[in-house]
């Protein structure tokens, strides 16, 4: 749904923000790939501007371990218009 307050480590499987540019609506979404570890994880959304990032692993540690590649990844989408 449309934030009435900033959201902070809300877990989702995608995120969208629109908004007014340069007088176009213009959208981005961003949906996070079933195979990231955590899913769905949580987003850092900002009401009053267009703000998203996902916050893996959160406010938790991670530890990195030598030779074990973290892998993320995600589907950005641009939409111009109506």
């Amino acid at each position: 749904g449309v934030l009435t307050k900033d959201g902070v480590l809300e877990p989702a499987n995608w995120a969208e923000v629109e908004g007014s540019f340069a007088g176009k609506r213009e959208r981005v979404r961003i949906d996070e790939e079933p195979s990231n570890p955590g899913r769905p994880n949580g987003w850092l959304l900002r009401h009053g501007f267009p703000f998203m990032n996902v916050s893996y692993p959160g406010l938790a540690h991670l530890k990195l371990e030598k030779g074990k590649p973290l892998v993320m990844k995600y589907r950005v989408t641009l939409l111009s218009g109506k």
